[in-house]
């Protein structure tokens, strides 16, 4: 096989993957699927190798797979998606809020290296509550003072206490500067208290303080949300340079 046919097959499976996932994509294939595959470089030919997307089958695969994601992310975010729904929903009704379709749609599913490592160990791409926090605080700009605030509040705290949790069982060293706990600024006012999320020991129980400053040793979840924008722009950077549309 040569290069130019493995790069035209990668093509052609990133986008089968990419119609499970995202609805404007797949309502694009539907409704003008020659141009799509035009603008991807994608032969007609090799058309024949993605999904029927009007069977049965495929429609059961696409709610399977995304009723999967949105049990897993609404047990972590569960009052941040009360915030964002207006009202406290199931996960099977995270399938038709926009926040979640906005979610599958973006880079942030699909980038591997926008993710945390997963905490088995198994490498970076499959660790996906890191992905949602991160979109979460770019497309609600919570990490600037001009964006929501309680939004900010809800998303950190439902994120920070996912990442205390998987500490306690992790095999991957990240998770180690987690030891003594998690901080973040309560609001980006200048001043503002910090809280923190500590394990208390008398009763190995999790507390949760209003400090004024973050206690030697303890994980800075500003700092995270700060790495993870910063691959995002170098994966932006990247993305520009090439020469061939990106999906």
């Amino acid at each position: 096989m040569t290069p130019e046919r493995r790069e035209a097959l990668a093509r052609v499976q990133e986008l089968a993957v990419r119609l499970l996932f995202s609805g404007a994509l797949l309502e694009r294939y539907r409704t003008d699927p020659g141009g799509l595959l035009a603008e991807l470089h994608i032969a007609e030919r090799d058309a024949q190798l993605l999904p029927r997307i009007d069977d049965d089958a495929f429609r059961a695969e696409v709610r399977g797979r995304r009723l999967m994601l949105a049990r897993g992310l609404a047990e972590v975010f569960e009052k941040t998606a009360t915030h964002l729904a207006g009202e406290r929903i199931r996960p099977d009704e995270w399938l038709g809020m926009p926040f979640f379709s906005l979610f599958l749609a973006s880079d942030w599913f699909f980038e591997p290296r926008f993710g945390l490592p997963h905490p088995s160990g198994i490498g970076p791409g499959y660790e996906m509550s890191s992905k949602f926090f991160g979109w979460l605080v770019e497309t609600y700009d919570l990490a600037s003072p001009s964006g929501d605030g309680e939004l900010r509040a809800l998303a950190y705290h439902d994120f920070g206490l996912y990442l205390l949790a998987q500490r306690d069982h992790a095999h991957d060293a990240w998770y180690g500067r987690l030891a003594e706990g998690i901080a973040f600024q309560g609001d980006l006012e200048p001043g503002a208290p910090v809280v923190q999320i500590r394990v208390d020991p008398a009763t190995r129980r999790l507390k949760t303080s209003i400090d004024d400053t973050r206690s030697p040793g303890i994980g800075d979840l500003d700092e995270i949300a700060t790495h993870q924008q910063e691959r995002r722009r170098q994966h932006e950077g990247h993305r520009s340079a090439k020469s061939a549309p990106d999906l």
